[in-house]
């Protein structure tokens, strides 16, 4: 019985790390013009929490990069970085909101 159990414990810190995913692996997938899936990583670590990948995946939808250009789903992951107190996050909604981009000027 112990054995199963150390086998069973073996085999999921084995499998977790084929779906590790951190924001070093989204960015160097956005760096070299893999849009897709950055944007997928970059959904998943959003989702997450990852006030960086937020901010990244607003860019996405801010310029259109990857994805269909979408100013109410860019403002929506600005807006959740900026809560955190992501600076970059901040600055782009800001600018969201003196551009009048998915929100009312």
């Amino acid at each position: 019985m112990f054995r199963k159990l150390i086998i069973i414990i073996f085999l999921v810190f084995l499998l977790s790390g084929f779906e590790q995913v951190d924001h070093k692996s989204a960015l160097t997938a956005y760096e070299a013009g893999n849009y897709e899936t950055a944007f997928k990583e970059y959904l998943y670590l959003a989702e997450q929490g990852n006030a960086k990948a937020q901010n990244n995946l607003g860019k996405m939808y801010d310029k259109g990069i990857g994805v269909t250009q979408d100013y109410k789903q860019a403002v929506y992951w600005y807006l959740k970085a900026a809560e955190q107190g992501n600076t970059k996050g901040q600055t782009n909604l800001g600018q969201m909101y003196a551009n009048g981009r998915g929100v009312t000027q």
